[in-house]
């Protein structure tokens, strides 16, 4: 936001483009789940990042129930 006008949107601080080679055989089965499921490739995609991306943070913090 701008600090003139607080409801202003930042167009720098907007989602930018990203651009991803697959292999062949992930885009095979993307679309092929696309057509199974009705959902697009953009949302499997994302969804597949998402949850990459939450593996990651839950084994990169300390298990709460280990403090030895």
């Amino acid at each position: 936001m701008h600090p003139d006008d607080p409801w202003q949107m930042d167009p720098s601080k907007l989602p930018q483009q990203l651009e991803l080679e697959l292999p062949a055989a992930v885009m095979d089965w993307l679309e092929q789940e696309s057509a199974q499921t009705g959902r697009s490739l953009n949302e499997l995609i994302l969804e597949l990042i998402d949850q990459g991306l939450q593996d990651r943070q839950r084994t990169a913090q300390p298990d709460a129930t280990d403090q030895t």
